[in-house]
């Protein structure tokens, strides 16, 4: 009796041992197996596809902030340049951080820019600050603004707005809401009008941001005429793409109307081009032709300067202006302005849109044609389907006689 009992721990003894024995050896089988699977791809990594143009954003507010910086105080302009200073450092600080968060991934799992309020966030961003650039062109490149100061500045600036466009609108093609070319991509001609309102409006504004700064002189002849043709280009940019989204439909895109309205802006931008950038015009130059030794010609009025003259022993009064003038040597005082650019931009689009004319008629007569091709087809199946109703009333006829 006590033998058994004293086998009978044994026996469990011995078998807890084998079981072990034999799990250890099933997790060394497990073990080597997976040692033998191969390790999981890394996850990839989710770049923003836009740093492109988050890289245009930062390089120009680079070149603005540099020359903006080296403005010398002694020059007397229309503007602050320290409101273009701030900016482009605010403009500069988003671009890198942007850039850094997310080609270094830092705090990717904390806040992710690129999809944040499910990728909304980002357009927000680019939008408000496509506005603000909006408004900063229109400040610094105002008549004798700090633009002109230097061409880095007024090229930049320009660049600058145009790399956010660019980004903002690569960011509304990849959200699939509306992109430059599905908005101007409905006609040949679209994208022509869309430039000719643009650069209409813009000269448009300067001209009468001139007629507003300058006294009364030929200038405002040369601006009068800016104002007049920039108004009823406006208007007819704006109309003629009305036409185009079926707004208005009492003629349509790619016929002789179009054509006629286009040559009718081909000649008037001519005109224009040709009075605003002659030689002495209110847009001859983009920088002007101002005296630049601190003295500002624009607003001197009423106003004469008086030298003593040793030989004579008299004294002599010149008025500022031919003071001003003697010392430039210019008989005729420009400023610097967006009328240069923009008139020639707007001549362009228009011979741009007569150019594209002949295309917009074909694709119309193409539509037109698949249209009544439609058209034809629908009544040969509706002719076809009565004819087939007349031959089953005919069968059903022959049956009730027979």
């Amino acid at each position: 009796m006590n033998e058994s009992n004293i086998e009978e721990p044994a026996a469990a003894a011995a078998a807890a041992a084998a079981a072990a024995a034999a799990a250890a050896a099933d997790n060394n089988d497990e073990s080597k197996k997976n040692a033998s699977k191969p390790a999981p791809p890394p996850k990839p990594i989710d770049y923003n596809p836009r740093y492109k143009g988050y890289s245009l954003i930062g390089l120009t507010a680079i070149i603005i902030l540099s020359s903006v910086s080296n403005i010398s105080h002694n020059n007397d302009i229309r503007g602050n340049p320290g409101v273009a200073a701030a900016f482009s450092a605010i403009t500069l600080v988003f671009a890198v951080i942007v850039l850094a968060l997310d080609r270094l991934q830092l705090l990717i799992e904390m806040f992710n820019y690129m999809k944040s309020m499910d990728g909304y966030l980002e357009g927000y961003v680019l939008g408000f600050f496509t506005l603000l650039w909006i408004c900063l062109v229109a400040y610094i490149t105002q008549v004798d603004g700090l633009a002109y100061l230097t061409m880095n500045i007024y090229l930049s600036v320009w660049a600058i707005l145009a790399s956010i466009v660019y980004t903002l609108n690569e960011w509304s093609a990849a959200k699939d809401i509306l992109s430059i070319s599905e908005l101007t991509g409905v006609s040949a001609t679209l994208k022509g009008w869309y430039v000719l309102l643009l650069s209409s409006l813009v000269v448009l504004g300067t001209s009468i941001n001139v007629i507003a700064l300058h006294p009364p002189d030929a200038d405002q002849g040369d601006a009068a005429l800016g104002i007049a043709v920039g108004i009823a280009s406006t208007i007819l940019s704006l109309g003629w793409i009305f036409v185009h989204y079926n707004f208005i439909e009492f003629c349509s895109e790619g016929g002789w109307t179009e054509l006629l309205f286009c040559g009718a802006a081909v000649l008037a931008w001519i005109v224009t081009t040709a009075v605003i950038t002659k030689e002495g015009g209110v847009g001859s130059t983009i920088v002007g032709n101002e005296c630049n030794i601190g003295i500002d010609s624009t607003r001197i009025t009423n106003c004469s300067v008086r030298f003593f003259d040793e030989v004579s022993n008299s004294s002599v009064s010149m008025p500022c202006m031919d003071l001003v003038d003697t010392l430039t040597g210019n008989v005729r005082v420009s400023p610097g302005s967006n009328l240069y650019v923009f008139t020639w931009l707007a001549l362009a689009s228009s011979i741009y849109i007569a150019f594209r004319w002949k295309a917009q008629q074909a694709l119309h007569f193409a539509q037109a044609q698949s249209m009544q091709d439609a058209k034809r087809a629908e009544e040969q199946a509706k002719a076809q389907e009565k004819v087939t109703d007349n031959d089953d009333d005919e069968f059903e006829d022959a049956e009730e006689d027979f």
